[in-house]
């Protein structure tokens, strides 16, 4: 599963050039349903994007403390602010969402996270392990809470 690999020209074929390379579509986007955030019972639809390898730096570096460890409020913070396409986060309202379910935010972030991180090859497979299609059967409640409620 790698982005790049060896290989030859073909006849008639050319190199890419700058433009078509500064041009080119590489920031992955999905739309997921997240079944933690709700309007009248029915989940939100949000659409995310993998970030561009300065807003991962970035973000890398405002959540990794002088001590070595790190921030995960500044790590999720800055993959909600630069992830987060539709509706597209400020600063403020993605700090904001750290008020938000902790498990849904994380969610949501590692989402991103592994946009920004996978080839394109492991994207559809990391998409449908971390939220599966959105045409299957949801259950009414999430099943840990469900499974709680049984205890």
């Amino acid at each position: 599963m790698m982005a790049v690999t060896k290989s030859t020209l073909e006849t008639g074929e050319d190199y890419a050039g700058i433009a078509d390379l500064l041009a080119a579509d590489d920031l992955p986007q999905h739309t997921l349903t997240v079944w933690g955030w709700k309007k009248n019972g029915a989940p939100l639809k949000v659409r995310v994007r993998g970030l561009s390898l300065t807003e991962r730096e970035q973000v890398r570096a405002t959540a990794w403390l002088d001590n070595g460890m790190r921030d995960n409020v500044r790590l999720y913070t800055g993959y909600l602010r630069y992830g987060m396409v539709v509706p597209p986060l400020t600063d403020e309202q993605a700090a904001q969402m750290m008020a938000k379910h902790a498990g849904t935010v994380q969610q949501v972030a590692d989402y991103i996270s592994a946009l920004t991180e996978l080839d394109y090859a492991a994207i559809t497979a990391a998409a449908n392990e971390l939220a599966p299609d959105d045409t299957a059967e949801r259950p009414a409640e999430p099943p840990a809470r469900a499974a709680r409620k049984a205890a």
